[in-house]
């Protein structure tokens, strides 16, 4: 988690590099600048988005896996071994 946070915050900060870049540019350079730097931010906030619902459906999937062992954990049939 904090490998991902670490790169996230690495990202953006090339990003806002990249943004100071287009605001120095002249002419048609910096128009073609934003518009790229612009669509890089979408993909980026895109990519993101999607990381998060997988990540959200690793620990649903998690959570439901863990209740159904304590359901099995805690079964009447459940019998005690003595050796």
């Amino acid at each position: 988690m904090a490998e991902t946070n670490k790169l996230t915050n690495s990202i953006r900060a090339a990003v806002k590099d990249l943004e100071g870049r287009c605001k120095a540019a002249q002419g048609s350079d910096q128009k073609t600048m934003i518009t790229q730097t612009e669509a890089l931010k979408k993909k980026f906030r895109d990519s993101i988005t999607r990381f998060q619902q997988v990540e959200k459906s690793f620990r649903d999937r998690t959570r439901v896996r863990m209740e159904r062992q304590l359901k099995i954990g805690k079964s009447p049939l459940k019998r005690s071994v003595r050796f």
